[in-house]
């Protein structure tokens, strides 16, 4: 009995000697440098999270409803994940119905061709024009980034064709009278080439619908 108390002590004693303790004290302290980053003023990231969509206020069921809806599609048909349309959705704090009323009322061709603009893209392209006239690829680089610039030029000639587009150009043509365009020999050109590109459509589709 004494050996096997023996035996313990002198185990517990090794275990002692080689357990790592805590070394207190300034020998003992890790030096940190200075951070070394030249771009302590950068952001991360360029642009700040936006949550897109959650799950939680409509079951998948009432999702699909909605999609099929929102797509034109009969019950029944697969529908494939319109992200642009459920986006809308969550912006309009997932009633189904103002989505829809929005979604109809859009400037924009079916959701193949085009996909659906939000309201801040929309808002940001109206103040690119107040700004940079067409100058298309300015507009993209500081307005609307999240779109390309033939996406940009597709989106003016629906958007110019409607309602919204007539207030804007009644609002800003005194604003355009007194400042001026930024850069109004690049803006004169792009609207001779638009104008251009316009009639050139108008007049094909006419001729196609004479034949």
């Amino acid at each position: 009995m004494k050996c096997c108390d023996t035996s313990r002590r002198q185990q517990r004693e090794e275990e002692v000697k080689w357990r790592r303790t805590i070394k207190v004290g300034s020998a003992h302290q890790a030096e940190i440098p200075e951070c070394l980053c030249n771009y302590d003023n950068v952001q991360p990231y360029e642009n700040e999270d936006k949550l897109l969509w959650s799950p939680n206020y409509l079951s998948g069921k009432d999702t699909e409803d909605f999609l099929v809806r929102a797509q034109g599609f009969s019950a029944g048909i697969h529908t494939r994940d319109d992200e642009q349309a459920l986006y809308l959705l969550h912006q309009c704090g997932y009633d189904t119905e103002e989505a829809l009323r929005r979604l109809r009322m859009n400037v924009v061709p079916p959701a193949d061709t085009l996909s659906l603009w939000s309201e801040e893209e929309r808002e940001n392209f109206q103040e690119g024009l107040q700004h940079y006239g067409k100058d298309f690829h300015t507009i993209q680089r500081n307005k609307v980034r999240t779109r390309s610039v033939a996406e940009l030029v597709n989106f003016y000639y629906l958007w110019k064709k409607t309602e919204e587009h007539d207030i804007f150009a009644n609002r800003t043509k005194l604003k355009k009278k007194k400042n001026g365009p930024l850069y109004p020999g690049f803006t004169n050109i792009m609207d001779m080439f638009l104008d251009e590109q316009e009639s050139y459509c108008c007049y094909s589709e006419k001729w196609e619908e004479y034949f």
